[in-house]
């Protein structure tokens, strides 16, 4: 019953659709910003849920010192993982506002993460 909204792909492709201009290229770089926004958030909830998972771990290990150090790495690894996924994230996103950049001298990055196409 939740598949088809977590499927649902209206705000991922920013044209072709009925009302929506004709896709051009800078549209490409549009999805992939969409997808990338989508991607981090999906990352985000899973951070979130083995954050939580490695924590009932620890609270619950009533003094097992192997089942403490587990879990105690579960949320190291957690962390290196998620900063890993948001640098990944922002070396992606100056990529390509340098690739879509009209000046090669000034580049005007603008809000972070946020490719506009002019028509």
């Amino acid at each position: 019953m939740v598949t088809p909204l977590l499927t649902f792909a209206a705000g991922l492709v920013p044209c072709g659709g009925t009302g929506e201009p004709a896709c051009e290229a800078c549209y490409a770089v549009e999805l992939l910003n969409n997808v990338l926004d989508w991607l981090v958030g999906i990352l985000s909830i899973v951070f979130a849920l083995i954050v939580v998972t490695a924590g009932f771990n620890l609270v619950t290990s009533s003094g097992n010192v192997a089942a403490k150090a587990k879990a105690k790495s579960m949320i190291t690894n957690a962390f290196v993982g998620f900063v890993i996924v948001l640098a990944s994230w922002l070396l992606v996103d100056l990529g390509m506002k340098m690739l879509v950049s009209d000046d090669s001298v000034d580049v005007k990055l603008g809000t972070w993460n946020a490719v506009q196409c002019s028509v």
